[in-house]
């Protein structure tokens, strides 16, 4: 599934608010996203990287938590990022690490907000919206 270029979508900045503000103005792609990631290939995380791109949709990328990485390398960035991606509700939940400007990551385990779709639902309605457009 490709993601729609969502001109709406504020640029990442590096503030955990502005981080939080951005990924829940993102929601459904976010969450779209990351059940697709999950559904393919198991648990992991959305990690988005605002120096790729300045629409999200250039920047993101779903890393699977077992993919096959050099001896020695970790798997995520800190231990509590590991936690997150092993710990979390996929079909409730969706982890984000963003890889800030200053070289350092923030890494965010998200419930579905209030009224939103959970990632499943959010997957489900971006495809219904994205076969419309292709019928269109």
């Amino acid at each position: 599934m490709s993601l729609p270029n969502d001109q709406g979508t504020p640029e990442v900045e590096e503030k955990r608010e502005d981080h939080l503000k951005f990924l829940f103005h993102s929601w459904d792609l976010v969450a779209a996203a990351a059940w697709e990631g999950y559904s393919s290939d198991g648990r992991g995380a959305i990690v988005i990287n605002p120096k790729e791109g300045s629409q999200w949709t250039n920047s993101v990328v779903y890393i699977p938590d077992d993919r096959p990485r050099p001896p020695g390398v970790p798997a995520w960035p800190d231990p509590e990022v590991e936690e997150m991606v092993r710990g979390y509700d996929p079909e409730r939940e969706v982890v984000v690490i963003i890889l800030r400007l200053d070289g350092d990551v923030s890494g965010y385990k998200l419930p579905t907000p209030n009224r939103a779709h959970t990632p499943p639902a959010a997957f489900a309605a971006l495809q219904r919206l994205s076969e419309q457009e292709h019928q269109a």
